[in-house]
């Protein structure tokens, strides 16, 4: 009983972060995403399809709470999830591993975001990476070039502060989450 109360609340918690990212950064237009944050923590505690679930579940959610943008890049919050979950879970957790897992997927996530933006919005997307990449644009590169740059920084810096906080919480409930068997490192 106690462990699935437990998978329940890692589940709202995963969800409940990366909603209020998402919610966060579309008022005040950040160049960040933060929308990843419970991805990466779920991935990292339950493995990688569980953080696939709730990447997909929080687009499918906030494509209807916030902006119907969020539906194309479910697959993005999806291959994190997954890319975290097969990087980290039932691995050793350090800060070498988690800075080497946030290069992987922001280089993952910037790809196929990209390739989203491109498809779907002609590179521009709405909120703050939107007009990091109009700036760059207005500098005088192509749509592709300004896209791919403006993805992979954002992607770059979103990842490196996600996969902190998921860290951070992890270690804060290390006691609460010792069910799950979660390797530290030095």
């Amino acid at each position: 009983m106690r462990y699935g109360v437990l998978f329940s609340g890692i589940l709202l918690l995963s969800m409940g972060l990366n909603i209020f990212g998402s919610y966060v950064e579309s008022v005040y237009l950040f160049p960040l995403y933060l929308d990843s944050i419970g991805t990466i923590f779920s991935a990292m505690v339950l493995g990688p399809h569980i953080g696939a679930l709730v990447g997909l579940a929080t687009n499918l959610i906030t494509g209807i709470l916030i902006s119907k943008e969020n539906f194309l890049f479910a697959v993005v919050n999806v291959l994190i999830g997954l890319t975290a979950g097969i990087m980290l879970h039932t691995k050793n957790i350090n800060f070498k591993t988690i800075f080497l897992a946030a290069i992987v997927v922001s280089i993952i996530s910037s790809i196929m975001g990209n390739m989203v933006s491109i498809y779907f919005f002609g590179g521009i997307t709405d909120g703050g990476v939107g007009h990091i990449t109009q700036t760059i644009i207005a500098l005088g590169q192509g749509i592709p070039t300004a896209a791919f740059a403006a993805g992979l920084y954002t992607n770059f810096a979103d990842k490196i502060l996600s996969f902190m906080v998921a860290f951070f919480i992890i270690y804060l409930l290390q006691d609460k989450l010792s069910v799950y068997d979660l390797k530290f490192g030095d």
